[in-house]
């Protein structure tokens, strides 16, 4: 290893220190780092096709098998640091050579080390096995095992927040009208299973964390390739040798001067006493040349050593403890006035749950026409029996009147005889909310199913099967008498 090739200044730094060197490593090559990893990671498109009605998965197999593509980062920063910028073909010998019990084991029992980034530089550089490798890794982990956690911690926490930067600048460019569809499937997913996302929904979170992931681990292996950088010149004194040998170098330069000078002073010196004083001449100005050469410079260092500091400060003023005493009360009386407000907003804020309308007395019924959702809701318009009326026009094709039917029906009948508040303005989903919130006694399971069944043929254009709206209409509960 040629440490006069480096092209990093080699010195002992903190771990923090370590780390932007790494990050400074990676974001020099950046470009190069991001193709080698995306290159390697070429084969999970095929897979992305394959497990199309499974994104989680995909994403999960994608994430776990992440140590693969960041060995190719540390090949080429350990190339790039002395010069070398590897070919194709060397790049394509590491990702072979990458099939080896070190790398079975990131990919299994050693895949949630915390300290994989600064332990996968001696599992690819230094060429050890078994028992050595072990003590290596060891060695060279225990001096920055903190800062390797706290980086994998960084990391993981940063590859959420680019993936929702990512899809929010993705959504920005969306063509007109299409963003109130995208809002449409994410109610209906937060309205149903949150672990089993729409399939659109899930591969497109999945292609944002993919591409976060990629982003983020380049500079995450950059970071731990400088750890490992910064622990080696600490333990073999790599800036020490460095020094040594630009030292050798320029004395031997200094050397070569110094005996063709003296050898060329005997040849030319004579016996006579007028030569001997130039002669002498030059040879001090030699040893005065020789003297100032800033290796035999003298460095001195000034190191101020603090005095200590008595910390035994006088009591305070009298005064200074009584405004100590108003002020804590004070405090006291706002936390007690806060808490208050607080408690008195939840009584009211669910004096449903606690008892019925609160004591505000029965409500007066509304009157004049409401519009939810674009479907108006006067009450003195629907039949007596809309299941009866919607199963007949769903038995005649008349599928979208029938369920608007039994939609308003539903809505109106929870206004008037449940006092169900509801504005004009709500959509379906937050009037589904409503009543799952609010006193809709039993009938909040039936409202959902109707809700989804509606949004459904309403939005996606998704015929239900006769069986599901005929089991609607008969369990219709929302008729005079029920609760």
């Amino acid at each position: 290893m040629r440490l006069e090739a480096v092209n990093a200044e080699i010195r002992p730094r903190d771990s923090w220190e370590a780390l932007d060197l790494g990050l400074a490593l990676a974001r020099r090559d950046f470009w190069a780092l991001w193709g080698v990893w995306c290159a390697v990671a070429l084969p999970w498109l095929p897979l992305a096709w394959w497990w199309h009605a499974h994104p989680l998965l995909w994403l999960f197999g994608f994430w776990w098998c992440r140590p693969a593509q960041s060995r190719m980062v540390v090949f080429y920063l350990s190339r790039r640091l002395f010069g070398e910028r590897p070919r194709a073909g060397d790049l394509w010998k590491c990702a072979a050579a990458g099939w080896n019990p070190a790398g079975w084991a990131r990919l299994t029992w050693g895949r949630l080390s915390p300290w994989i980034a600064l332990a996968m530089p001696v599992e690819e550089l230094e060429d050890l096995r078994g028992g050595a490798l072990r003590r290596r890794r060891r060695l060279v982990v225990s001096r920055a095992s903190g800062a390797a956690v706290w980086l994998g911690v960084f990391a993981a926490l940063l590859v959420p927040w680019v993936a929702v930067a990512l899809i929010g600048l993705g959504l920005l460019f969306l063509p007109r009208g299409q963003g109130e569809q995208w809002m449409i499937h994410w109610e209906m997913w937060m309205a149903g299973d949150a672990f089993l996302p729409p399939p659109v929904i899930g591969w497109v979170f999945s292609a944002g964390l993919a591409v976060a992931i990629s982003l983020v681990d380049v500079f995450s292996t950059g970071a731990g390739f400088g750890l490992y950088l910064n622990n080696r010149s600490w333990i073999e004194g790599w800036d020490v040798e460095l020094v040594f040998k630009r030292l050798a170098e320029r004395l031997r330069r200094t050397t070569t001067a110094v005996v063709a000078v003296v050898v060329g002073l005997l040849l030319w010196g004579g016996p006579g006493s007028a030569q001997a004083s130039p002669a002498e001449d030059r040879e001090r100005e030699t040893i005065a040349r020789v003297l100032a050469d800033e290796d035999f410079e003298v460095h001195t260092r000034t190191i101020k050593v603090p005095k200590d500091i008595d910390w035994n400060l006088p009591d305070p003023p009298s005064f200074l403890a009584g405004l100590q005493s108003v002020i804590g009360w004070l405090a006291l009386a706002v936390c007690v006035t806060v808490i208050g407000a607080l408690i008195g907003w939840l009584l009211h804020r669910y004096r449903h749950v606690l008892g019925g309308s609160g004591g505000e007395g029965p409500r007066k019924r509304r009157r004049g026409a409401m519009v939810v959702g674009a479907l108006p809701l006067e009450i003195e318009d629907l039949p007596a029996d809309p299941a009866s009326v919607a199963a007949r026009w769903w038995a005649e094709g008349r599928r979208r009147e029938a369920l608007a039917l039994l939609y308003r029906a539903a809505i109106a009948w929870l206004i008037e005889h449940r006092q169900l508040e509801i504005g004009e303005s709500a959509t379906e989903f937050d009037c589904m909310r409503r009543v799952e919130e609010g006193p809709g006694g039993g009938s909040a399971g039936y409202f959902r199913r109707l809700t989804e069944t509606w949004v459904a043929l309403a939005y996606g254009d998704r015929v239900p099967a006769s069986g599901q709206v005929e089991a609607l209409c008969r369990e219709w509960p929302f008729r005079e008498g029920s609760k």
